[in-house]
């Protein structure tokens, strides 16, 4: 129902709570209710840490990407996952490719490629297509495979299959296309069979 005493009522419940189930409710009644300001204050004082990434994620499904943002820099790599998973509920490309660009972390790193994969879109596309072009990490290439071939995109998978001089990575562009049924991917496995 949302209002003022209403969310000061889910204050206190959350701070008597001893339980997570109550206090995940609680948690998914802010989002309903539009309190960012205190899903916030949750994600950057809960001691729980399964409670804090909760409340991130919560602040990611209403479109908190700037809120979440800030929770990034400081974060463990768990609290960094849940602010990647937040991101791209919040559909915000710009930051996934940002941190598909610059994260140090192989693990995270791949965690964006894939979330931007998903999230789809002309940008994220340009950027993994940068992405391949320019990484000479064998993970990360494979990881924007991955997401080539979760986008659906069968032209770039098709220009890989065609360019990469590395065979492992040629094997994974044609083993995404096998299982695509999409028309250009069956056109050129074809093409493939008949040499």
């Amino acid at each position: 129902m949302g209002g003022g005493a209403n969310d000061a009522a889910l204050a206190e419940v959350y701070a008597a709570a001893t339980g997570r189930d109550v206090k995940r409710a609680v948690l998914q009644a802010f989002m309903v209710s539009g309190e960012r300001d205190r899903l916030l204050a949750l994600a950057k004082t809960e001691p729980d840490p399964a409670l804090r990434r909760d409340a991130i994620q919560q602040l990611g499904l209403m479109g908190g990407s700037d809120e979440v943002w800030q929770m990034y820099a400081g974060g463990d790599r768990e609290t960094k996952r849940a602010v990647l998973q937040a991101l791209f509920v919040g559909g915000n490309a710009a930051r996934l490719v940002e941190l598909a660009r610059t994260e140090k972390d192989p693990e995270l790193r791949r965690d964006a490629i894939q979330h931007l994969g998903l999230v789809g879109g002309a940008e994220g596309s340009a950027a993994l297509e940068q992405l391949y072009a320019t990484d000479t990490d064998r993970r990360v290439r494979e990881a924007v495979l991955q997401a080539f071939f979760v986008q659906g995109n069968a032209k770039r998978l098709i220009e890989i299959a065609r360019t990469e001089k590395d065979p492992e990575l040629k094997r994974k562009a044609v083993q995404h296309l096998s299982v695509m049924g999409h028309p250009e991917a069956t056109k050129f496995l074809l093409e493939i069979l008949e040499k």
